[in-house]
């Protein structure tokens, strides 16, 4: 009798327990996404995502990832299921996961093919604002039992973003700032991206904004007429590969005033180009970028 007791009360706490964490979730696709317990077996398609699952706590959930997974040094460690853009559907099916995350832009027919096969799914919009990383560190919480920690971690990030943008408003001077990505064609940020964010956090002006491209192609002629105070570069394994050497052999000679100044900086792709808790330190980066710079013109 006593042991019939025990088993009831533990069915029933674990039945509570369920009530109680259980959530439903909109997914992509119009899907809906019911989770009773928090999912043990995840699939990342995105290295943002990766390394914002491994900032809330939750990175020993991650039994696949991409090639360029790379951020924290124990994403290395986690199996591959292909590269960024073209993801292994087998691999993934073989991992078994209870939860497939990607990126709805890149990842939507991949998605169909594992929600049709009975996989649980979801897919971050991870372009736009820095609101779009808020949300994923909340729904990632979520999805993992780790809502207090992805709470924690929001608030830092808005408070540090906060203190970053109180310093950069004494910068004596406001740099105009042109970001390149490619060489050729030349292609930069625009202020439709949340990377225009972290340059206005950090103290600067991006001179792209006449248009709705996220990564919009730029001509050379009008980069000299414009003729922004600083150059920067974002090389790395988050770039496409472009350096600070490659670029200057394009702009030399043309009579640009960074070029001719020494204004032409380099900065990790990564920190900037992945929507994760990491793009604070980019903001960091960009803001000892402008103070030097303002410092220089003073």
């Amino acid at each position: 009798m006593k042991g019939r007791l025990i088993v009831i009360l533990i069915i029933f706490f674990c039945l509570k327990t369920s009530i109680l964490w259980g959530i439903t979730i909109e997914g992509p696709f119009s899907y809906r996404i019911n989770l009773d317990t928090p999912v043990k077996r995840i699939v990342s398609l995105s290295p943002a995502i990766t390394e914002t699952l491994f900032a809330i706590g939750a990175g020993t959930k991650i039994v696949g990832a991409t090639i360029f997974d790379n951020y924290p040094e124990k994403a290395k460690l986690i199996p591959r299921v292909g590269d960024f853009s073209n993801p292994n559907l087998e691999k993934i099916l073989q991992l078994k996961p209870d939860l497939v995350i990607g990126i709805v832009n890149i990842h939507e027919k991949l998605l169909i093919k594992l929600l049709n096969l009975g996989i649980p799914c979801y897919a971050f919009k991870l372009y736009t604002s820095l609101e779009e990383l808020y949300l994923s560190i909340d729904i990632l919480g979520k999805f993992t039992g780790m809502e207090k920690e992805a709470k924690e971690l929001i608030r830092n990030i808005k408070d540090e973003f906060k203190i970053l943008s109180e310093k950069s408003k004494k910068l004596e001077k406001r740099p105009r700032v042109f970001l390149a990505i490619w060489d050729s064609p030349l292609t930069t940020v625009s202020k439709k991206s949340y990377i225009n964010e972290l340059i206005e956090i950090a103290g600067g002006e991006n001179i792209v904004s006449e248009t709705d491209v996220f990564f919009p192609i730029y001509s050379l002629e009008k980069l000299i007429k414009i003729s922004p105070d600083i150059i920067i570069v974002a090389e790395g394994e988050g770039s496409m590969g472009v350096s600070k050497e490659r670029l200057l052999k394009v702009l030399d000679g043309k009579g640009l005033e960074a070029v001719k100044k020494g204004n032409v900086f380099e900065i990790n792709g990564d920190i900037i180009f992945r929507l994760s808790p990491r793009v604070l330190e980019g903001a960091r980066t960009l803001y000892e970028i402008f103070k030097k710079w303002s410092e220089k013109e003073e």
